[in-house]
């Protein structure tokens, strides 16, 4: 009884899971390469305590911009992720980022690439409650968008699209990325988010970048409402339920403790 006690109470001390609540764990499996893959059948949120949202400045025919976490703020202070892409782009407006191809709804559009990069050391303004905190990295992407179908040939009403959205994932410390393959919905482009959150309980571990990629039948429209995840946040504070199972285990180790030694008085 006291070995289960031990446990449940070291169980409840840990960090919780990340839990997004609009999204499920894809049928491939709970975790690959270490993270959870979620995907959303509708717009995300930022949900977990350490989830930020993403801002960008108004910016038109460009293939690189840099954003900000947690903040929309001034350009001064876009420091936090970079975004590159293979094909020019516009933010048509500033605040939460909303990505469109210069030549979304055509044929042409070549924007197929879309990569996201830390900036670090920067900081992020309110991250958990506090002014000015470190940023290092972040260990999760969650992200969506609308795809224009090009796959086959004739008019653009007969263009097909395969429905793979695949984001390509580099693991600090790693030469090779990892892929992590979402099937999307042949038949409508609208793309619920997807994306991964936390390796396990490795507070530590950093993403160095994130590709969404489309293959040869789809260009990006658009990619839009990101959030990422800065690891350590749910860490810092327990949440209610681990708080109850805390001291629900150190009461009943304390107890366990009473009765022994009041056993030990009778005898």
């Amino acid at each position: 009884m006291k070995r289960l006690l031990l446990a449940g109470t070291f169980l409840a001390s840990l960090p919780a899971t990340a839990a997004h609540a609009a999204c499920i764990v894809p049928p491939t499996g709970t975790t690959q390469s270490g993270v959870t893959l979620f995907q959303c059948d509708s717009d995300n949120q930022a949900t977990d305590a350490d989830d930020l949202k993403f801002f960008i400045n108004k910016t038109t025919g460009v293939t690189a911009v840099d954003g900000s976490l947690n903040k929309n703020a001034s350009v001064s202070t876009f420091e936090n992720i970079g975004v590159a892409a293979d094909a020019p782009f516009n933010q048509e407006g500033n605040g939460f980022a909303e990505l469109h191809s210069v030549d979304a709804g055509k044929v042409t559009n070549a924007l197929h690439d879309v990569t996201f990069t830390p900036r670090v050391p920067s900081t992020v303004d309110g991250l958990f409650g506090h002014a000015g905190i470190p940023f290092l990295g972040f260990d999760g992407f969650l992200g969506r968008g609308q795809v224009d179908a090009l796959g086959g040939t004739g008019p653009e009403s007969m263009r097909t699209w395969d429905g793979i959205v695949t984001l390509e994932v580099l693991f600090h410390g790693s030469v090779t990325p990892v892929d992590f393959v979402f099937q999307g919905d042949t038949k409508h482009d609208d793309i619920g988010a997807i994306g991964f959150d936390e390796r396990g309980l490795q507070a530590s571990t950093f993403i160095d970048s994130v590709i969404m990629h489309l293959d040869s039948t789809g260009a990006w429209n658009e990619v839009k409402q990101f959030d990422f995840s800065v690891p350590g946040g749910e860490a810092t504070v327990p949440e209610a339920s681990t708080w109850v199972m805390l001291i629900a285990g150190f009461g009943l180790m304390g107890m366990l403790g009473w009765r022994r030694g009041f056993r030990g008085l009778r005898a």
